[in-house]
């Protein structure tokens, strides 16, 4: 064979020529496929990225939407122990009211004995006391401090209702004299009269509605807001 090359070197250049175009084209085949998996990897690659950041982005969207979900369940159970709170608030003090309104319109107030004011006490102290024991007014005050608009009129409400129902009556059956200039501000107004008084007992009253109305109107803008 090598004779053969010897005689005819013409062939042999020939094999040779051959040998390389075999390798050289399997070598740029190599590099073509080479760089077509590359290729095809990196295309791989980016839409895995893809699909991983859209899984992401579904992923913070649900979380948001469920913390969302989740803060308007939270705010409307509070809304609804809220309700039921001012409810007994409202109850309270129509009973407190209530005795008032029948003491003033029944007797005369210079005609209303000793035994008649002990009785009142006794009556409204007992109603005070089940309702402190209840811990009504400390989970009110918690729960307001979750929706501030609300809490504006329920701090308006209870020092309207601590002057009139707590302070007035007290100051009308003269067992409370209010002589310390810092404390004026509960003191009865000059020429105060049974009637304004009765009406103010009934400001109270529409006040403390006024709360549940707009314990009501939150709830219904919640709702709205979790349907949009």
């Amino acid at each position: 064979m090598v004779n053969y090359f010897l005689k005819h070197p013409s062939d042999f250049i020939g094999l040779i020529g051959s040998i390389l175009t075999v390798l050289l084209s399997g070598y740029i085949s190599n590099k073509v496929s080479k760089r077509n998996i590359v290729s095809e990897q990196a295309k791989i690659d980016k839409q895995i990225t893809s699909e991983i950041e859209k899984l992401r982005i579904q992923y913070e969207y649900s979380q948001k939407l469920n913390n969302s979900n989740y803060l308007y369940r939270f705010k409307l159970e509070k809304l609804a122990d809220l309700y039921e709170l001012v409810v007994q608030y409202a109850r309270n003090n129509a009973q407190v009211s209530l005795e008032i309104e029948s003491l003033l319109r029944n007797t005369k107030i210079n005609d209303i004995t000793d035994e008649q004011k002990s009785r009142f006490k006794d009556y409204r102290t007992q109603i005070e006391d089940d309702f402190f024991n209840r811990n009504v007014m400390r989970n009110i005050t918690i729960n307001m401090a979750y929706f501030p608009r609300i809490k504006k009129q329920w701090v308006y409400v209870s020092s309207l209702k601590f002057r009139i129902i707590d302070l007035y009556i007290d100051q009308i059956l003269g067992l409370l004299k209010i002589t310390d200039p810092v404390k004026f501000d509960k003191k009865i107004p000059d020429n105060y009269t049974l009637g304004q008084f009765l009406d103010d007992i009934h400001r109270v009253s529409y006040e403390t509605q006024n709360i549940l109305d707009l314990i009501e109107n939150e709830v219904g803008r919640l709702m709205m807001e979790m349907e949009a």
